[in-house]
C-alpha cells in the first residue's frame, strides 16, 4: 500500500499523480482555454445553470407533497407476515353494470363504450394535491389564475365524478 502512495522515482505514485491536476481555482472560477475554446470555470457555469433552472424547479415545487406521498405509498404497497413482506394484487373485470340496484349484463358490442365511460383517462394536467378530494373549505382547490400559472386543470382531479371541478 505504501508503494502506491509514495514510491522513489518520478511519476510512479498517487502523490505525484495528484500534483498533475490543475489547481482548484483554475477549474472553479477562472476562464481558460479548454477543449479548444475559452470556457468559464465551474462555479460561474453552475450559477448560470441554477439561475436558469429556477423557474422549472419552482413549477415543480407545489407537487412535492404528491411526489413524497407517492414514494411513501409505493414503498409500503403490502403487508408483513412471518415470511416478510407481501402484496396481493387482483385484476377484477366483469361484463355487468348496475342500474337501479339490479346487475345487468352489458352486451359485448357495448363493453368498450362502457369501459371508456367508467375510466378517468387523458388526465394529463392534474393540479398539486389533486389526488385527494376537495376539502370542504376548498383550501386545496387552486384558483383559475393559479391553474393557469401551474398549467393544470381542476377537472383532472383524481377523485369524484369524471370531469367534475
Amino acid at each position: 500500500m505504501s508503494n502506491i502512495l509514495r514510491r522513489a522515482g518520478p511519476l510512479n505514485d498517487v502523490t505525484e499523480l495528484n500534483r498533475t491536476y490543475p489547481a482548484l481555482a483554475q477549474i472553479a472560477v477562472e476562464t481558460r482555454k479548454r477543449n479548444g475554446k475559452d470556457r468559464r470555470g465551474a462555479f460561474p457555469e453552475l450559477t448560470t445553470a441554477l439561475t436558469k433552472s429556477a423557474p422549472i424547479v419552482a413549477h415543480g415545487r407545489p407537487y412535492t407533497v404528491d411526489l413524497l406521498g407517492w414514494f411513501d405509498d409505493f414503498s409500503t404497497t403490502g403487508a408483513y407476515d412471518a415470511l416478510g413482506s407481501f402484496s396481493r394484487v387482483t385484476t377484477y373485470v366483469n361484463a355487468l353494470s348496475v342500474e337501479n340496484s339490479v346487475p345487468q349484463l352489458i352486451p359485448a358490442a357495448n363493453r368498450g363504450a362502457a369501459l371508456k365511460a367508467a375510466l378517468q383517462a387523458a388526465e394529463f394536467k392534474r393540479c398539486p394535491g389533486a389526488a385527494d378530494d376537495p376539502a370542504p373549505d376548498k383550501s386545496n382547490v387552486w384558483s383559475a389564475d393559479e391553474q393557469k400559472i401551474l398549467d393544470c386543470r381542476e377537472a383532472d382531479r383524481a377523485t369524484g365524478p369524471k370531469g367534475s371541478p
